[in-house]
Order: C-alpha cells, then sequence, then structure tokens
C-alpha cells in the first residue's frame, strides 16, 4: 500500500508527524512530493517503512532512522542518515558532505558519483558496529563498487 504527502502543502514538522502516524498505521510505503530540499525530512523514524523523496531533499533527511528504508530521487544536503542505527538509505544523485556521520548502523548507497566521499566512506566502514556501506560510481549508469 502506497500513500502520497504533497510536502509543499505541510510544514517539515505537519511531514514527519504524518509519516510517523501513517507507519503505526500500517502503511508500507510513503512517497514525499514537492519537497522543496527541505530539511529534516523523515527525521527520527522507528518503523519498517519505504519512504521515497521524489526530489531534493535539504539537510539531515533520514537522521536519526532505526528501521525505515529511504529512497531519494534527487541530491540531499548535509548529513543525510546522520545518527542511523538501522535501515537503509539510497540517495539517487549527490550528497553533500556529513554524509552518514555518526551511524552505527544500517546501509547507506550513493547511486552517482562517489570520488569525494570515497575516502570517508573507507573510515566509517571501519567502526564497529552493524555499519554495511556500499559506495557506488555510475559511469554510464552501470553500477561498480569502488573503493572495495
Amino acid at each position: 500500500m502506497s500513500v502520497t504527502l504533497d510536502c509543499a502543502k505541510l510544514t517539515t514538522r505537519e511531514i514527519n508527524t504524518s509519516i510517523k502516524r501513517l507507519a503505526l498505521e500500517g502503511e508500507t510505503e510513503i512517497h514525499l512530493v514537492n519537497p522543496e530540499a527541505r530539511h529534516s525530512l523523515g527525521v527520527a523514524v522507528f518503523d519498517p517503512i519505504k519512504i521515497v523523496v521524489e526530489g531534493t531533499a535539504g539537510y539531515f533527511c533520514g537522521a536519526m532512522n532505526d528501521g525505515a528504508t529511504f529512497h531519494i530521487l534527487g541530491n540531499t544536503g548535509w548529513s543525510v542518515g546522520e545518527c542511523m542505527l538501522s535501515g537503509e538509505i539510497v540517495v539517487e544523485r549527490n550528497a553533500a558532505s556529513g554524509t552518514g556521520a555518526s551511524i552505527r548502523g544500517g546501509l547507506y548507497d550513493r547511486l552517482h558519483d562517489a570520488a569525494r566521499h570515497d575516502d570517508y566512506l573507507r573510515r566509517c566502514s571501519r567502526r564497529p558496529g552493524r555499519l554495511d556501506v556500499r559506495w557506488y560510481y555510475l559511469p554510464g549508469r552501470r553500477a561498480q563498487p569502488v573503493g572495495q
């Protein structure tokens, strides 16, 4: 079952409250349209739900995530997935600095030019815990692991 939230008509607080309410009601997938690079989308989601951001997200998208899956179809600002305990974050385009900062577990995929963050993620993957980081570079949209 899939639900669509139009972010253009809601505040960030209303978006996050709606995500948590819908997750508790048993929804399995939420599409956020018109995110307009808004900061802090999907913060502190503790339910196993898929959140698709149809556009660009601002800072701290998916921060403090514990079990949710985020699929961001555009770019993200700083610190996407910051303090993630478990779950998955996939970014289709570019992610700014601080990507995956302080994550303790989960999976982070970035499906675009990975050269900028390759060294950072190599350091992250050495941290103890359940961290599984995959970083891809897509020349001609063909995924291949970088730095493995």
